[in-house]
């Protein structure tokens, strides 16, 4: 068994998409990302030229970026040896009061893998929780099994965040929280949603 491929290894450099965005990766699909109450299925929009629109809420995702784009969110070195998934998939989500939010789902080659993944994710939000003038405040609500915190996006305001292994998979939402009523579920964010 050969080892995962990881980060370490450079990122490859963005190319603008020719094609419109597949509706699957590998494994993936829509049917691997949470439901929220309250929240609907909004259609994707290109995110910034990253993707060309397909009509639906979800889009596939070049998995190395992903992980990039997961392990800038940190608030500490990135790490050097980062499992890089075999896949990944995009899902846009529209609030109650039409604010934004957004899923990454991520396939791993095993459970233990993404098990890792999440273990260091979650490392990542703790070490901002414990540093906030590092550059990105986050107040982290629980760890295990979900992680839950709420992330200070400076000009794109406040956002909670979801975030758990599923077996071989890692889902993180990150969703839109303007006014607060999201962050006043508290524990229940643990459990909130159909996953």
């Amino acid at each position: 068994m050969t080892a995962p491929e990881s980060v370490a290894t450079p990122v490859p450099e963005f190319t603008a998409p020719t094609t419109v965005a597949a509706t699957t990766a590998g494994p993936l699909s829509a049917k691997d990302f949470p439901t929220f109450p309250g929240w609907s299925r909004g259609i994707g929009e290109g995110d910034d030229g990253r993707y060309l629109p397909n009509g639906t809420w979800v889009h596939d995702v070049v998995p190395r970026l992903a992980v990039a784009d997961l392990m800038a969110q940190g608030c500490a070195e990135r790490p050097a040896d980062v499992p890089t998934p075999t896949a990944a998939l995009g899902a846009t989500y529209v609030g109650p009061k039409q604010q934004p939010g957004t899923a990454l789902a991520l396939a791993f080659g095993t459970a233990a893998e993404a098990q890792s993944f999440a273990a260091l994710y979650r490392s990542r939000a703790q070490g901002c929780a414990r540093n906030p003038a590092a550059g990105l405040p986050t107040t982290v609500l629980s760890t295990a099994p979900r992680l839950v915190d709420r992330k200070d996006l400076g000009t794109d305001g406040m956002w909670v965040e979801l975030a758990q292994p599923q077996g071989a998979r890692f889902v993180v939402a990150m969703l839109a929280d303007p006014d607060g009523s999201l962050w006043r579920r508290g524990a229940g964010l643990a459990s909130w949603g159909a996953w």
